[in-house]
């Protein structure tokens, strides 16, 4: 087993003709399966409306047009002021947690503090609506709106 897990990824690198069309499944297999494992992670953390909202902020991030739009969008979040409340966290913390927020080194982070888990846990409910580089796209918009208010 450990063999062919090193051929396929000895293969999903070889970039020449040959190896891509492989490599274009093996990426598309990858984030199927990444969607299918936050897909159960969100089911067992998050109740339905809880999640709805989340997906909701994201596609709502998406067409906002300006910072100010991005920030009252974050900062309005019912699910997002639910956790903040239950882990006492101060205004503006997704901002805090997605400055330079990277998904794919956090799938492999086993011990995460309470605002690494919730950012992981909001992510990974957009995970079942996006793939990984719309999520970054999106996080990426969100850290030029870092606001200056939240700088200690």
């Amino acid at each position: 087993m450990k063999r062919f897990i090193l051929i396929i990824i000895f293969c999903s690198s070889c970039q020449n003709g040959q190896f891509q069309g492989f490599s274009d499944w093996f990426d598309a297999w990858k984030d199927y399966s990444v969607t299918y494992l936050a897909s159960q992670s969100t089911d067992s953390y998050l109740t339905i409306q809880q999640r709805d909202d989340l997906l909701d902020l994201f596609e709502d991030l998406q067409g906002a047009n300006t910072c100010r739009e991005r920030q009252d969008l974050v900062e309005k979040n019912q699910t997002l002021k639910t956790f903040g409340r239950q882990y006492n966290f101060l205004r503006g913390y997704l901002f805090d947690i997605l400055f330079n927020y990277d998904y794919e080194t956090a799938l492999l982070q086993i011990n995460r503090s309470d605002e690494e888990r919730v950012a992981f846990t909001v992510v990974n409910a957009w995970k079942t609506i996006a793939s990984i580089n719309e999520i970054n796209r999106l996080i990426d918009q969100i850290s030029k709106c870092y606001p200056k208010e939240y700088v200690d």
